[in-house]
């Protein structure tokens, strides 16, 4: 049986990358965003910025796509990259609230 490290463990205490979100708005985004996605990589780019994230993937073969969903975000700007189905188990495992909190 594997073991895991408690993410308290792993995420620094004075992390001030704190997003409330929907839930349910931002899963349909990836998902649409993720079918462009490069297949073996499954790379998602998230843009955070004040009032808004941006979603976007590409696909050597198939092209990009882009959607914005806004949020009640005034923290500093951030971009980061995730393999799509690791945000969505995620976001999937917060349960069937509207409102969801993320931690990056």
């Amino acid at each position: 049986m594997a073991t895991f490290s408690s993410r308290l463990g792993v995420l620094p205490r004075d992390n001030d990358k704190f997003v409330e979100l929907d839930g349910e708005l931002v899963r349909a985004a990836i998902r649409r965003v993720a079918l462009l996605a490069d297949e073996h990589s499954r790379a998602l780019r998230l843009q955070l910025e004040q009032g808004r994230i941006e979603l976007s993937s590409s696909s050597s073969e198939y092209g990009d796509a882009h959607e914005a969903v806004d949020i009640p975000y005034a923290g500093p700007a951030l971009r980061v990259g995730f393999n799509y189905q690791y945000l969505l188990d995620c976001l999937c495992a917060g349960g069937n609230s509207a409102m969801d909190g993320m931690e990056l």
